[in-house]
């Protein structure tokens, strides 16, 4: 698919276009912040960022694809579809670390407990559905 080009093949309208661009750009904002900061994902943003450059913007696309962070973080799960055993590991011990952390010992409201605890769940529940990476 080409950019400026949508799916049934016609061109973009340029503020549909200029939303996907920017949207793309706030997610890579946001993935490369979580190559540093525990607990905030990096590849789901960096996997929004790529679907809208490659809507929006043939050059951001391949600009965002021969960066070597991003083949380090996503390239495995674009390659296989499957993470490695390593990256499930560590992004659950982050999730039961920081959401355990702020469940057990900062939120004081049993329901907000609640629901931390549930999104913890929810998280291990889908890492389980992606095939694991040989």
């Amino acid at each position: 698919m080409q950019g400026d080009v949508g799916r049934e093949g016609r061109p973009l309208h340029p503020v549909w276009r200029a939303f996907l661009i920017l949207v793309g750009t706030v997610a890579l904002i946001l993935g490369l912040i979580g190559i540093f900061v525990p607990g905030l994902p990096t590849t789901p943003f960096l996997l929004i960022a790529s679907g809208c450059y490659v809507r929006s913007s043939e050059r951001l696309h391949r600009w965002l694809t021969s960066r070597t962070w991003y083949a380090e973080s996503v390239g495995v799960f674009m390659e296989k579809k499957a993470l490695p055993l390593r990256t499930k590991v560590i992004a659950l011990a982050l999730v039961w670390t920081s959401l355990g952390y702020l469940a057990l010992f900062v939120v004081e409201s049993f329901a907000t407990k609640a629901l931390i605890l549930t999104l913890a769940l929810v998280k291990t529940f889908l890492l389980s559905l992606i095939r694991t990476a040989r």
